[in-house]
């Protein structure tokens, strides 16, 4: 890409016009957002300290965020080689004894991370805390990990007898053969470049037929990420692909004949215990109202949400070398569509707002609000401003331009409120030529996540209007969703074996 271009993509990403974007580890690494929701690794990393640091893009902001590895024993060939590479461009460049140090270095680091992929039973965080000499109590975790989350119990299994098998079958064939080769071998498998070589005729073919999937292969990468085993990686002359044979280490092997013992552990096929299901039919009535009640309330709050991001972007647009997350970060205004403050009193009370930011936004999100309001006047009634004095709310209704609501003198201020309650009844079931109330209009919304589906979505939802209303106003086509649900990208997207 050209300089402009990636200038252009960055910018727009930072004002979260874009929602994804793919980029180099330096890019990444010089990230200065708060609100990255998830940060994927498309390819290993070369350490566990690289990856630490990577990752931890993801949630500044405290929010809940998701870091995606995919992984491949496969991808441990191909880094390898290319650090292999790389490497002896720089020793035919340079006749410094330093690079060999700097290769074995790089290859311990990426052994350390192949072992950090390739453990399918420990907690996440605290493989990640062990390397840096820290301490972590899994149960901390709440299920944020893959390996957590799995719920599975695991068992501590005696391996030494599989490994001695495997080391002395890559022995035995000369030290010229694959992983996968060798693990086909010891599997019993009967294909024709097993019978080619001759390997089905070994005394060691078939020996690990007997083990569950996957149990064999786990062993031989442990033996490699202990360095009993190496990976010599080359490149095909002819084809130019890359590809390894299984080497051992004399020194580390003889003491694994010597008596050093191999435990590992494996997940089993019980699941831990789990909680009951409550019977939905001893949830009394009143308490699947209050429910609904707070499904509805939360789905005007997130409609209130997108309102205002629309106006920090707006507000961001306007201001030059300004990004979004300075005006308001995501916590203010999902507390400001929460609260739904009336008054500068009430705005100044939210998290993230101070004089300074009063006094340059607080009229445009006042107003913002009141517009949202007049919208949806039953969204009214949940704004904090209820409970206070009604001569304070009309005077400051009065400076930002919004026209007062005038109370009759007679004192009868609960007769006059329940025949305003009487006629907004009764306009809302006369039914389409009136505004509609919250529940309904709730009803009929596609909601949009920004995070994810992006601004330019919501921009474009609201850029589509009905016809005026008798009042003048034009309110913004709400698209109806259907049954339609969102997508898991991470489901979707996932690594299977």
């Amino acid at each position: 890409m050209e300089p402009s271009d990636r200038a252009a993509v960055q910018r727009l990403w930072s004002m979260d016009k874009i929602n994804i974007i793919c980029a180099t580890v330096a890019f990444g690494m010089g990230i200065n957002k708060p609100d990255v929701r998830f940060v994927i690794h498309h390819s290993l990393p070369k350490s566990i300290e690289g990856y630490h640091q990577e990752c931890g893009r993801a949630g500044r902001d405290g929010q809940r965020s998701s870091c995606v590895l995919y992984y491949n024993y496969s991808d441990y060939i191909r880094v390898k080689h290319m650090i292999t590479q790389g490497s002896a461009e720089q020793v035919r460049s340079s006749s410094s004894s330093s690079h060999g140090q700097a290769l074995a270095t790089h290859k311990e680091n990426l052994l350390c991370m192949v072992s950090y992929c390739e453990n399918d039973v420990d907690c996440r965080r605290l493989l990640q805390l062990i390397h840096f000499g820290e301490t972590f109590d899994p149960s901390h975790c709440s299920k944020t990990c893959d390996n957590c989350k799995k719920g599975l119990r695991w068992i501590e299994k005696d391996v030494t007898n599989i490994a001695k098998q495997l080391v002395e079958l890559v022995l035995t064939t000369r030290q010229s053969c694959s992983s996968s080769h060798i693990l086909e071998v010891y599997r019993g498998s009967l294909n024709q470049n097993v019978k080619k070589n001759h390997h089905d005729i070994l005394p060691l073919h078939g020996a690990g037929k007997n083990l569950a999937k996957g149990e064999a292969a786990r062993v031989l990468r442990h033996l490699v990420t202990e360095g009993i085993l190496t990976e010599d990686v080359k490149k095909s002359d002819t084809y130019g692909s890359v590809s390894s044979v299984l080497k051992a280490n004399q020194v580390k092997v003889g003491g694994l004949r010597s008596g050093k013992q191999i435990v590992l552990k494996f997940p089993t096929a019980d699941k831990a215990p789990k909680m009951g299901k409550l019977d939905e039919s001893s949830i009394s009535q009143v308490n699947k109202t209050v429910q609904r009640q707070s499904e509805m309330d939360e789905n005007f709050s997130s409609l209130l949400y997108e309102t205002l991001r629309i106006l920090r972007s707006q507000i961001a647009e306007g201001t030059a070398g300004c990004g979004v997350h300075h005006i308001f970060k995501n916590e203010t205004l999902k507390e400001i569509s929460t609260r739904i403050p009336r008054t500068k009193e009430e705005l100044l009370e939210i998290n993230g707002i101070g004089k300074v930011k009063l006094n340059k936004y607080g009229d445009r999100v006042l107003a913002t609000i009141e517009e949202f309001l007049n919208q949806f006047p039953n969204g009214s009634k949940r704004s904090s401003s209820s409970g206070g004095s009604n001569e304070q709310n009309e005077a400051v209704k009065k400076r930002r331009g919004f026209p007062a609501i005038h109370t009759s003198g007679n004192g009868n201020d609960f007769e006059e409120r329940t025949v305003q309650s009487k006629k907004h009844t009764g306009k809302t079931r006369n039914g389409k030529q009136g505004i509609p109330d919250a529940a309904s209009v709730i009803q009929d919304v596609r909601y949009i996540d920004v995070d994810l589906d992006g601004c330019e979505e919501v921009d474009e939802l609201c850029s589509s209007v009905q016809q005026p209303l008798a009042s003048g106003r034009v309110l913004p086509k709400w698209t109806a969703g259907g049954n339609a649900t969102t997508p898991n990208i991470f489901e979707e997207f996932k690594y299977t074996n």
